[in-house]
């Protein structure tokens, strides 16, 4: 019988399909999609293939990196040169981004056998298994040269468009094109599908952006003449935006959102100068940043249809695994409250709409043990203060909490969090109204899970709106996952997370109808009206 321990696994067994799992990825090769819900252990995917190739597992954020690869499996974590503390005697108190020689020579340096950040990466580039985070791996030469890896591992895949988008588009300031002495910017309003009369937007951003790049470059030298090693990180980061933004557009320059000039930038009504060059798509760029020399593993709980996940990021060949489901359907239903629509011009028809949804969630949470605590998902600040309002007039008053910086001020998710836990200890069977809690927080004391908006993307933004025009599929494919994302907070792969004598997970809108085709297919399997 095969054990965990043959592929250096520190399990006692493997989970539920967790083995057929490694296998198939042991045994595929080209480009890989695997759908794998939370508590099948997809972690291990990346782990166990890498005791017969080797591997390269890429995260989003630190955390994860370090916990759920370096603490459970042992991986060589690498993380960017500002995460390290520079030893030169002559640097002290700066971090290795800020080192005195450019990074392609900081080996010269006399203190470089005990450099923090050239250790971890030298054990990195050596083991058979490292984490890097994805900024890393897309702004480092080293880990896209071929034989880097022979496996690349893509986590939390479903932010893989938004990851891409970001890197490869650039918006700048009018603060920043005057600190930085930039060219004025042109006037442009168009995109790679769409010219003004006798304009070629991608032609005007290229020639800005080239122009930019050069300035930049100048400017960097002059830095590291005078090693002045501050100004130098400043200039390489603008600078990297700006060229990699240049690169992009000149290797594809189909399918980009373009402003620029006076009005190019909108805080809510208010217009201000700048330069916006976005794709409006990954599929152009994607297979050059993650699909060259090795085979490539895309992985997350929430992938959707993956034939919309795979045209969003211009994958043509691939092999798909949806990892079943190691719950039955009915220990993880997904109720879908009597609500009507929440959706702007619905509530705007029909106000009483909010007044429908306060109902149905108030019923729902006094049919639930008293004792439970909970969340409730909005999409807006606003939102959250006055669903509380209503809820509190339906009876809840004494267990709603709503989360701090409802009122404008800024507070971060991770404080918001501690403040979360201290209102629990006080009062255990609190409902928490959050608008960012969707992602990434466990919900390993909390049995309440209810949706109470479902979160279309802001088409108040322009480009936001551009990105809906160019695929609506892919615009509820997003909304699709971020939905997935936010009923997952309180299911998180225990035995006592299952069952409705465990928890309650709910959506209270109605427009749940417009994107349920595109729900990962084991959470559509468990959703009951």
């Amino acid at each position: 019988m095969t054990t965990p321990q043959q592929y250096n696994l520190s399990h006692s067994q493997f989970r539920p399909h967790q083995l057929e799992s490694i296998e198939w990825c042991l045994n595929n090769t080209g480009t890989l999609v695997v759908a794998a819900p939370t508590g099948s252990g997809k972690t291990a995917y990346a782990a166990a293939t890498s005791s017969q190739k080797s591997v390269i597992v890429l995260c989003r954020t630190k955390n994860l990196q370090a916990e759920n690869y370096g603490r459970l499996y042992n991986a060589e974590v690498l993380y960017g040169r500002g995460n390290y503390e520079c030893i030169h005697p002559d640097n002290h108190g700066v971090m290795c981004d800020e080192c005195i020689y450019a990074d392609t020579s900081m080996h010269k340096c006399e203190f470089a056998n005990g450099c923090k950040y050239l250790i971890a990466k030298a054990r990195a580039k050596a083991s058979p298994f490292a984490s890097l985070n994805y900024w890393y791996f897309l702004t480092a030469q080293w880990p896209r040269e071929e034989g880097a890896c022979q496996y690349l591992f893509l986590d939390e895949a479903h932010q893989l468009s938004d990851i891409v988008l970001d890197f490869a588009g650039c918006t700048i300031t009018e603060k920043q094109r005057v600190e930085w002495d930039l060219p004025e910017f042109p006037i442009i309003k168009g995109g790679g599908g769409w010219k003004l009369r006798g304009e070629n937007p991608v032609e005007d951003a290229q020639d800005w952006l080239q122009k930019g790049r050069d300035r930049l470059a100048r400017l960097y030298v002059t830095a590291r003449q005078s090693w002045d090693s501050n100004l130098m990180k400043r200039v390489e980061r603008l600078g990297g935006k700006i060229s990699r933004c240049l690169d992009a557009i000149k290797t594809c320059p189909d399918d980009w959102f373009i402003r620029s000039g006076r009005s190019a930038l909108k805080f809510g009504r208010e217009e201000r100068p700048g330069f916006v060059c976005k794709p409006l798509t990954a599929r152009h760029h994607f297979p050059g940043y993650f699909l060259d020399g090795h085979t490539t593993v895309a992985m997350s709980a929430t992938i959707g249809k993956p034939e919309t996940f795979s045209e969003e990021l211009g994958i043509r060949d691939y092999n798909y695994r949806a990892v079943p489901n190691q719950w039955p359907a009915d220990k993880r239903q997904v109720h879908l409250l009597d609500v009507p629509s929440m959706g702007r011009s619905a509530c705007k028809k029909e106000p009483r709409n909010f007044d429908y949804q306060a109902d149905a969630i108030a019923r729902a949470i006094k049919s639930c043990d008293p004792g439970w605590s909970g969340l409730i998902h909005v999409t807006r600040k606003i939102e959250a203060r006055l669903l509380a309002d209503r809820l509190a007039r339906r009876g809840l008053q004494n267990r709603i909490w709503v989360m701090p910086g409802v009122d404008g001020n800024y507070v971060p998710t991770n404080e918001q969090v501690r403040r979360w836990k201290m209102r629990k200890r006080k009062v255990p069977n609190s409902i928490c109204l959050s608008w960012s809690l969707w992602e990434g927080y466990d919900g390993l004391d909390e049995q309440i899970d209810i949706v109470a908006k479902v979160p279309f993307p802001f088409i108040g933004d322009e480009y936001e709106k551009e990105r809906l025009h160019y695929s609506g599929r892919f615009f509820l494919q997003r909304t699709a996952q971020q939905l997935c994302q936010g009923l997952g907070r309180t299911r998180r792969g225990r035995p006592q997370d299952y069952g409705e004598e465990n928890g309650f997970v709910a959506v209270a809108d109605g427009s749940v109808n417009r994107v349920l085709a595109y729900v990962s297919e084991d959470v559509r399997e468990a959703v009951i009206s």
